[in-house]
């Protein structure tokens, strides 16, 4: 197993998506607020925006 930490400024969504598409990764694991779901549609997260939009399996933990 390899853990790496990595710093990058930008679009959080879109700078995870990015890099795990560009690092051919296995899986995004990320920690959610806890929004309701109206809320989060109406404001947008960067957990949905993730879920949505990588290429690789998102394990969301609240």
């Amino acid at each position: 197993m390899l853990v790496e930490t990595l710093l990058k400024i930008g679009d959080y969504s879109q700078v995870i998506i990015d890099t795990a598409n560009k690092n051919d990764y296995d899986l995004i694991m990320m920690g959610s607020r806890g929004m309701s779901v109206f809320k989060e549609l109406l404001v947008g997260s960067v957990s949905f925006k993730v879920m949505h939009h990588a290429k690789c399996p998102v394990m969301v933990v609240r």
